[in-house]
């Protein structure tokens, strides 16, 4: 009794977090989709760079507009903007289409492989393990997956690439400064 109820509970058991040879094995799926991935990593560049811009826009109508008390070019600066919102609404589109359908494409090889492995085991695989464990990890475990491919990884890159641009304009608008916030950074860390 005792070896069927340690059978049915073994994904309670605390193991490693993260596993460099499972994330392997995940990239493999990703192989036959390099180029949507590719499209929607230069989207989320694009992103991010437009999405820095937005502070501009308010410094620039702040210091040229708004404190002289000039609204001649007020207009083309809000029309900017708005063009700028447009192309973020755009490019952020087609990034969940791009990303959704290479997600999509991943799951079902990743269901396909599955299906043929569970169509290839002994009927005694079928007595020792039951089918509702086996369905709920067939569909839980591969949506989680879908979540990581479809959001995580465009998030932890997203937000990579917003960092290193925000370091790169900090730096271009004042160096000394940048230098003094970087400071508290491994003080960040360290608490």
């Amino acid at each position: 009794m005792a070896v069927t109820a340690r059978q049915f509970h073994e994904e309670e058991a605390i193991g490693k977090t993260y596993d460099f040879q499972v994330a392997r094995r995940l990239l493999r799926y990703l192989g036959p989709y390099v180029r949507p991935l590719v499209g929607a990593l230069v989207l989320t560049l694009a992103l991010n760079l437009l999405g820095i811009l937005q502070p501009k826009f308010t410094q620039y109508a702040i210091d040229w507009y708004i404190l002289p008390r000039r609204t001649d070019g007020l207009t083309l600066l809000v029309g900017l903007f708005a063009g700028v919102q447009l192309l973020r609404l755009i490019f952020s589109y087609f990034q969940a289409v791009l990303l959704n359908t290479v997600g999509q494409y991943v799951m079902f090889d990743i269901r396909r492989e599955l299906y043929d492995k569970l169509q290839h085991q002994e009927i005694a695989y079928y007595d020792r393990n039951p089918v509702g464990r086996i369905m709920t990890r067939l569909t839980t475990d591969v949506d989680a997956l879908n979540e990581l491919f479809t959001q995580g990884v465009t998030d932890l890159l997203g937000d990579l690439v917003m960092i290193v641009a925000i370091i790169a304009v900090m730096v271009w608008m004042d160096v000394r400064l940048t230098l003094v916030t970087l400071l508290t950074v491994p003080m960040l860390f360290a608490a």
